[in-house]
């Protein structure tokens, strides 16, 4: 299953970057450098020797980085795939090949949602943290249904306090799975003996992972070509990066954009809402004390995320709802075989419940390759609106994320390298103003008040007033560019 997942995701990577975060996570892992807040780590250290070598062998730096998602992507399938199996009720789950079948109804249908999709097959940080989560799951589950023994103790332990790490040392968002479930353990594990021995154990494997943000302040004080340009070179800046202080005034609400409300009506609440539904089914009917620690712990997991992203007002919050959406899917086969039928009825509602996956298969496929394509046709425009700025020397400011686009153009291709490119909304910024005024001699706020987006979209003049040199001013919607005249 992780293999077909691996291939489909390959399949469906583009070989240029896709849109937000991508073109930034390309550069970061293909120069070594360190992503947006909170770093990331893992993600960017391992990733970088996996693009280096994919590149090597002839993939562009963009496929390489979106390989490297599809690669977590597969992971996350395998896993998936693997608890959902061992969910199952004994009486179906002795037949290795009626857990298998059953087990590809969650597999298949989050393998092709179209919210996950995008993120197995482009560059972000989501599929190697949905790898994480069905690997803790796999790891929950072989500890809440083994029989307590003093024996396994301290292995059970550290290897329960090393993912719990592995987590947090990748998305800091980690913590509202491993919470609930270490809770759940710690209960279970209470009823046996020795809490505080294994305790001690697992905390200190915890800490093992988190070493990795050494390579964090490694970079802020030793920058890469390129890296996030707010990482200052300080240890306050360091733990700043490290704790993503800069999310706090997303917290307290949610609004996510119009395209984002459909891709959540469309992909997410219509399986969501089943798989919370079934979770609680597990979870009630479970008759032996592991499996309802491992329904109610579970349950409690997926809605300790719920409860957090519908507090969390990103414009585009979907990639947020994939581990209790995976959390969701992962009881549905348990709920279905719960119901009472045998024989005939049993195999008709298997075939019901595949013939739903092969119904939503070409839909949801055809989501997927055009976007593919729309990537590539996005990606040419770009390379053509930068190919056509008239001048080798100048300023480019672009309101938007993809600005990263440009640099990658600089970086990777070597084209038009002594154009400055940013973004306005970066200027406003401590580190990036201070860097761009030791660069041209002048601050590119002067003169501006910052209270609202109407005094950022106002730099780009202020920046031309202020400078000799050419400045280019291309929309958000990077459809177009305009270059400014001079007073």
């Amino acid at each position: 299953m992780g293999v077909s997942a691996l291939c489909l995701y390959l399949w469906l990577a583009p070989p240029v970057s896709g849109d937000q975060d991508a073109s930034e996570l390309t550069l970061a892992l293909a120069l070594q450098g360190v992503p947006h807040p909170t770093g990331y780590p893992l993600y960017a250290m391992l990733g970088h020797g996996f693009c280096v070598l994919l590149h090597a062998l002839g993939a562009t730096w963009s496929y390489a980085a979106n390989a490297w998602s599809a690669v977590g992507g597969g992971v996350a399938i395998a896993f998936l795939h693997a608890v959902a199996a061992r969910l199952l009720p004994r009486a179906i789950g002795r037949s290795r090949a009626a857990s298998f079948g059953w087990a590809l109804l969650p597999a298949g249908l989050f393998a092709l949602d179209p919210v996950w999709t995008m993120s197995a097959a482009l560059a972000e940080i989501h599929s190697w943290h949905l790898a994480w989560a069905g690997g803790i799951c796999l790891l929950y589950v072989r500890l809440a249904s083994a029989a307590p023994s003093p024996h396994h103790a301290a292995r059970d332990a550290a290897a329960w306090g090393f993912v719990v790490g592995l987590g947090l040392a990748h998305h800091v968002t980690a913590a509202l799975m491993a919470a609930p479930l270490t809770l759940a353990l710690g209960l279970l594990w209470a009823r046996s003996g020795g809490l505080g021995r294994r305790a001690a154990i697992a905390l200190a494997a915890f800490v093992v992972p988190l070493l990795s943000y050494a390579f964090v302040a490694f970079r802020a004080f030793h920058p890469a070509p390129y890296q996030w340009p707010l990482l200052a070179p300080s240890w306050r800046g360091v733990i700043g990066h490290v704790l993503g202080g800069g999310y706090g005034h997303f917290l307290g609400r949610f609004e996510p954009s119009d395209l984002q409300r459909g891709f959540l009506a469309a992909y997410v609440y219509p399986l969501l809402i089943p798989g919370l539904l079934a979770l609680a089914l597990v979870a009630l009917r479970a008759k032996r004390r592991p499996e309802r620690f491992v329904g109610w712990g579970f349950l409690a997991a997926a809605l300790v995320q719920l409860a957090y992203v519908f507090q969390y007002g990103v414009p585009d919050p979907a990639a947020y709802f994939l581990p209790p959406l995976f959390l969701g899917l992962l009881a549905i086969p348990a709920a279905l075989a719960l119901a009472p039928l045998r024989g005939a009825g049993r195999v008709a509602l298997a075939a019901g419940a595949a013939l739903v996956v092969l119904l939503l298969t070409v839909p949801w496929l055809r989501v997927a390759t055009e976007r593919r394509e729309g990537f590539v046709a996005v990606d040419r425009h770009l390379r053509a609106l930068w190919r056509a700025l008239p001048f080798d020397r100048g300023i480019v400011l672009w309101p938007s994320d993809m600005h990263t686009r440009f640099r990658e153009y600089q970086l990777f291709d070597h084209e038009k390298p002594r154009v400055f490119v940013s973004s306005p909304n970066l200027l406003t910024f401590e580190r990036p103003r201070a860097d761009f005024e030791r660069r041209f001699g002048f601050d590119p706020l002067a003169g501006i008040a910052i209270a609202s987006e109407a005094d950022v979209a106002r730099i780009a003049a202020n920046v031309n007033r202020r400078t000799r040199l050419p400045v280019v001013e291309v929309d958000a919607m990077g459809i177009t560019d305009r270059l400014l005249s001079k007073p």
